[in-house]
């Protein structure tokens, strides 16, 4: 059902696409929810597509950080989408910073 939704944000119209997104974002935690499941993320990748709803989903994600970030799908999304929150660090900068500093 996920590649449904996310097929459907992206091949119908602008109009469509943000009536879809902005009903998906109108379910209170859904966006986050969405990002922390593996097939969820689908869905939210499709949403930040969406040019009138991306800068919601961006806010909804950011908002719920700490949560997003420490999941497993949710972190990775937040990489490929560029969401970033200034309190939590990423786990790849963390991998990073211990790489380069020899540990």
């Amino acid at each position: 059902a996920a590649g449904v939704v996310a097929a459907a944000l992206l091949h119908c119209t602008g109009d469509q696409a943000a009536w879809l997104a902005s009903e998906i974002m109108a379910q209170p935690g859904a966006i986050v929810a969405l990002a922390c499941h593996a097939f969820g993320a689908e869905v939210v990748r499709a949403v930040m597509e969406v040019p009138k709803e991306a800068d919601q989903a961006r806010r909804y994600l950011q908002k719920a950080g700490r949560r997003v970030k420490k999941d497993r799908y949710g972190a990775v999304m937040f990489e490929e989408i560029g969401v970033c929150c200034d309190d939590v660090a990423s786990p790849w900068a963390t991998f990073a910073a211990a790489a380069v500093g020899g540990a």
